[in-house]
């Protein structure tokens, strides 16, 4: 039996209540339901064509569909955005605030669900991306949820040139990255979206810190190199282009670059906690010699074969 879109819509406020109030054992729980709920309004197989960007990879329909099963990233994201919307509205007493969803994907994973929360005279979403079929998808979504009139326009473009014209933007929130800010654009789209925020707006994620360090084999040892990144709408990363003093070790170690996202406030996601938070190994990254300088070079977005990693004896 088909569900009506009122069954749909008072099925999804409900998850969505509860995984943003509930402690994050049980929360967890919730994100997968929501997963179950928005994939059952796909009803054709999605595009498996990604579009390759001078500043990374904008993943396919499919991929991006996919983000779902993330539940620990999920969830970081929809609290942390939520908080921020609440914290916007509390400023803002006059007039609609507008979130744009930069990336926003089939489902619209982190702007969808929110929309079931406020009332559409009080908050409404732009949803972006770079793929008609998301654009299409998403709409569709949306309709079936009866959420449609809580999205103030659907565009398509690509969001490391885009210029927003009309409704102000109070809060920006773009998921468009890989472990390492290596392969997608989120740096690029930061830069170039971040200055269109209006006064005293929000993005996120707040925060994007990501630190280098040697393990041993197995990972038994770990030695702090330093902060590679630390990437806010302030200060966005073009490119990485930094150098440590290495420990003098007594075993051979490699390269690892750790990824932790501050999304809003206290909703962080740790190293380790989600793939884009896993650590990353650096091809090249095998460190034989003690007491050496290394320099580490790369542009976010790039290939992580693409990363330069040289060592220096230090006279």
């Amino acid at each position: 039996m088909t569900q009506s879109s009122s069954q749909i819509g008072l099925g999804l406020e409900e998850t969505v209540r509860l995984l943003l109030h509930e402690p994050e054992e049980q929360a967890l729980t919730h994100v997968a339901r929501l997963r179950e709920i928005l994939m059952k309004t796909v009803e054709r197989d999605l595009s498996i064509r990604k579009t390759d960007l001078p500043s990374g990879e904008a993943v396919s329909p499919y991929v991006a569909a996919l983000c779902l099963v993330a539940e620990k990233r999920t969830l970081a994201f929809l609290r942390g955005n939520y908080a921020a919307i609440c914290h916007r509205i509390e400023t803002i007493c006059d007039r609609v605030v507008y979130v744009l969803d930069a990336g926003c994907g089939p489902l619209g994973a982190l702007s969808l669900p929110l929309a079931t929360q406020f009332s559409s005279d009080r908050v409404r979403f732009i949803a972006t991306d770079i793929h008609e079929e998301s654009i299409w998808q998403i709409q569709d979504t949306l309709k079936k949820c009866g959420l449609y009139r809580h999205f103030e326009r659907f565009i398509i473009t690509d969001l490391t040139s885009y210029k927003h014209h009309g409704k102000p933007l109070d809060l920006i929130t773009s998921e468009t990255m890989g472990a390492g800010l290596l392969g997608e654009p989120q740096a690029a789209i930061t830069a170039n979206l971040a200055p269109q925020l209006e006064r005293g707006g929000i993005w996120t994620p707040e925060r994007i810190v990501i630190r280098a360090y040697l393990a041993t084999d197995g990972g038994l040892e770990r030695y702090e190199l330093g902060e590679v990144i630390n990437m806010t709408a302030a200060n966005p990363t073009e490119k990485v282009s930094v150098d440590f003093t290495l420990p003098i070790l007594e075993e051979n170690t490699h390269l690892f670059l750790g990824t932790r996202i501050i999304v809003y406030g206290n909703h962080i996601i740790n190293e380790g906690e989600s793939s884009i938070t896993v650590p990353l190994k650096v091809p090249n990254g095998a460190i034989s010699s003690s007491g050496n300088k290394l320099y580490l070079e790369y542009k976010p977005g790039c290939s992580k074969n693409d990363i330069v990693v040289l060592t220096q004896h230090q006279s």
